[in-house]
This record gives C-alpha cells, structure tokens and sequence, in this order.
C-alpha cells in the first residue's frame, strides 16, 4: 500500500506556473470542490501576483492521496495548496502505515467553515427510537476513516449494535446506498448534505437520530436530536470525545506544504482572510447553501496543536478504534 500510495503521489508530482495557484480537491463533485471553485477568484483577487486559479483533483483515500502530495511532493513556493477533509489533522495525529504527514507541520491556510456552528449527524430512514439500536442490529455503510471510527466510537460508548460496511467509492456511494435502503445509516456534516441532498425537506424519508461534533450544544436545526456527549457517562469516554470530535471543527480547511517562505504563507492568509469575508464569495456560497465561518491559519494551528498535545492514553485509544472492525 505505502508503495502504492508514492506512486501516486510521483504520478501527481508538477509544478503550478507563477501565474497560477493551484488548489488541489480530493473529490471532483462534493462540497470540497464546490466551495474551492467557488472560493478561488475571490482567493487570487486579493494575491498581489493575481494568478489565474487551477483547479486540480487528487482522489483517493479519503484526500490522504492529496495529503500526503502536498506534505511530500508539491513544490514548496506557495503556488499550491489544498483543500483537504476535516479529519486529516487527527487522522495524521494517530498516524498509521499509509499516513506521510505531519498535521504540526503543514501551514494552515485557514477554514470557510467553523464546525462547531455545524454538527455530524447519523442519518437513518429508520423510523425505531435510538435506545432500541441497544437491541437491534444497525448495518451502517461507511466510506471513510472518519466515519468508520465514528461507527466503532459511537458502537462502543453507547453499547449501540453498529455493524458497519465498509469500502464505498466515495460519500454519493454511501449516500446513495442510504437511500436505496441497503445500509440503516450514514454519518456525514449537516452542512455536506445540505449541499448534495434533500434530506432535511421534510418529507425525504431521512431523519437524524444522534448529533456530535459540537459537545453537548444540540444544533439549533435539530433541538430534538440528543448529542453524543448527552449521552456517555463514563470519563474516559468523555475525554476521549473532547479530542475526537476536534477533527469536525476544520470544516473546510486550507493547507500549503511545509517549508513555504514565511512572507508567502503570510500572503495567502491575507488573501484567504479577506477571500472568505468577501460580499461575492459570501452571496455565492449562500446560494451553495454553504455556511461560511471563518477559522483563520493561526486559529487553524492552535485547533491542530491541541489535538497534537492530547494524552498518550486518550491518542492510543483512539488508534485502536482504527484497527477495530
């Protein structure tokens, strides 16, 4: 797999023009990409080169392909970065075989989305109460390492009869698998399936039964829903929790490669910062029936750090959900 995945990365290996910027998405068609597209001109707008903005997919691996280029591989001049998914600072935290970064060492960019004005949600066409999946089987379809971890946390906190399955291509899949009622569930952000779904009409056929991500706050959308954090009692599992839901707070985030000069890494915040509070993008990404809450690179950093600082316990943990099936 490590073989496989520096083949890639090699494959992928080219340098963005002085002209351009060149922003990497791990997926052609979700919500990462339509916010980059729709983020980019205001982006290089406020750049004092005024490049041309290139927008460059990178699949594979849940954006760990993107990742792991962009730690690796993408020139270090400040004419590329990416857009990754929200678990790539704990994912890199944890560590594991396939994972060629280091979350510290990145420079943060910033985030379009604040997380903890949103919530990740378990999305079932179900209609029994979530006490009664403490006796039934509830076959959850799962797509990445951020939703298979949250399938096993939330199984073994809660004493929930999660079975999970694993390996779709990418969220749609898993999506449409829910609605095609071949799995009971689905986890993914609110703001995701705002974009790419019509399951909060009220007549969808897809209802929340358990929020998380955002501590014991129910999210204003879903009052009636219970948090994770409502309902686990034992401390360890709390703390555990506090670290694990830091990985839903980058919602959107913005990355360029180690090793940028300071001045460069300082111009894109810059332009990131005035980007994202931009009337145009703002309007635009309203329309996109995106949220836009600006976490900027510093703020990025310190929400990175505190992951980073987490006890060995909670962290060891934590990695032995991945390895859980």
């Amino acid at each position: 797999m490590l073989r496989l995945l520096t083949f890639v990365l090699a494959m992928f290996a080219m340098s963005a023009s002085a002209q351009e910027l060149r922003i990497i998405t791990p997926s052609p068609a979700d919500s990462y990409n339509i916010n980059a597209r729709i983020l980019a001109p205001y982006l290089v707008k406020y750049l004092p080169e005024k490049p041309s903005p290139v927008i460059q997919v990178m699949p594979g691996a849940s954006s760990l392909v993107a990742t792991n280029y962009m730690y690796n591989v993408a020139p270090k001049d400040g004419n590329t970065i990416a857009t990754v998914y929200k678990n790539i600072p704990l994912v890199g935290i944890l560590g594991g075989q396939t994972i060629m970064f280091d979350p510290t060492k990145f420079n943060w960019i910033g985030s379009t989305v604040d997380g903890r004005q949103d919530a990740v949600i378990v999305w079932t066409h179900r209609t029994e109460t979530l006490n009664e999946f403490r006796v039934k089987e509830f076959v959850v379809g799962t797509e990445s390492i951020v939703s298979a971890d949250s399938t096993k946390f939330i199984r073994n906190a809660l004493g929930m009869k999660f079975r999970q399955v694993a390996g779709y291509a990418n969220p749609g899949a898993a999506r449409l698998a829910l609605e095609r009622k071949e799995v009971d569930a689905v986890i993914f952000n609110l703001l995701g399936i705002k974009t790419q779904t019509q399951w909060t009409e009220p007549n969808s056929g897809i209802r929340a039964i358990l929020q998380f991500g955002n501590g014991k706050n129910r999210h204003p959308d879903f009052k009636s829903v219970p948090t994770f954090a409502e309902l686990i009692t034992n401390e360890d599992d709390r703390a555990i929790l506090d670290i694990f839901e830091t990985q839903f707070i980058l919602l959107r985030p913005f990355i360029a490669p180690p090793g940028v000069p300071t001045a460069r890494v300082a111009e894109l915040r810059d332009a990131f910062n005035k980007a994202v509070n931009d009337k145009g993008y703002i309007e635009e990404a309203t329309k996109a029936r995106m949220e836009v809450e600006l976490i900027t690179g510093e703020q990025a950093e310190q929400i990175v750090a505190v992951s980073s600082n987490a006890s060995p316990t909670v962290l060891n943990k934590l990695r032995a959900l991945q390895s859980e099936q």
